[in-house]
């Protein structure tokens, strides 16, 4: 906001409509880094076991977050033309948030189908196989509901998606997630807690930062850097307990 103003005033006063840039003036407090919210171990596997055994329409959404780190809003943007079988990667083209809406005379608030946050966001993401396996079997149950439905059947393709075709908006699936965690017996967490955790075991499993950047859709490497640096520094430690036998 700062720099959209600092721009915008700027330009007026280069354009004489203003006699000073008054947010040359603005001091802008500290950021306070909040605390991330990273699933353990065997919190992550308590939740994946529970996944399993779960009868929620929606679970699906859980574990490819949990295997890919996407967002919720490109979750809820992805289209089943988005999975390539075949290579088994997943193609980040597309978000779907809720926002306030253009005209508040009918609705405060809206779907809207947006373009990925940075260029960056636009990413191919491979997936394991189990996990193209289980989408396999998710998508037989989604076209057997697209028979029953007929004509009502929303056609645009979402992955994840109500009984008759139609996108599930991102506070659905975050309702998902804490009764997922709930019956799993996990401390509650915040959905972005499974990107985290997906950068984490990243990390942790030998990832390079720029490969885990790109994989994030991070705008910029040095964003990865100062989130994970926490992680980057246990594996530090881990690669130098490795090399000690060489000096002595």
């Amino acid at each position: 906001m700062y720099t959209m103003f600092s721009t915008a005033l700027k330009q007026a006063y280069e354009n004489s409509l203003i006699n000073r840039n008054f947010v040359e003036f603005v001091k802008l407090p500290k950021v306070t880094k909040k605390e991330m919210r990273i699933l353990s171990l065997s919190e992550e596997q308590k939740l994946l076991t529970t996944i399993k055994a779960s009868d929620e329409r929606y679970k699906i959404g859980i574990l490819i977050c949990l295997c890919t780190g996407i967002r919720v809003g490109e979750l809820c943007g992805l289209q089943w033309r988005d999975i390539d079988e075949v290579t088994h990667v997943l193609s980040i083209r597309r978000t779907l948030n809720r926002l306030p809406a253009m005209d508040q005379s009918k609705r405060k608030t809206e779907l809207v189908i947006g373009i990925p946050k940075s260029d960056k966001s636009i990413r191919d993401i491979p997936l394991p196989s189990f996990l193209i396996d289980d989408l396999k079997a998710y998508k037989a149950q989604r076209d057997k509901e697209k028979v029953a439905a007929g004509d009502i059947y929303d056609e645009r393709g979402f992955i994840i998606c109500n009984e008759i075709g139609r996108p599930i908006e991102p506070r659905t699936m975050e309702d998902v997630f804490k009764r997922l965690l709930i019956s799993a017996g996990v401390a509650n967490a915040n959905f972005h807690a499974m990107r985290h955790t997906f950068a984490t075991r990243a990390v942790e499993s030998g990832v390079d930062i720029k490969t885990l950047s790109e994989l994030l859709g991070h705008a910029d490497v040095s964003t990865t850097l100062n989130r994970y640096a926490h992680s980057l520094d246990e594996q530090k430690r881990k690669a130098m307990a490795l090399m000690e036998g060489l000096y002595q």
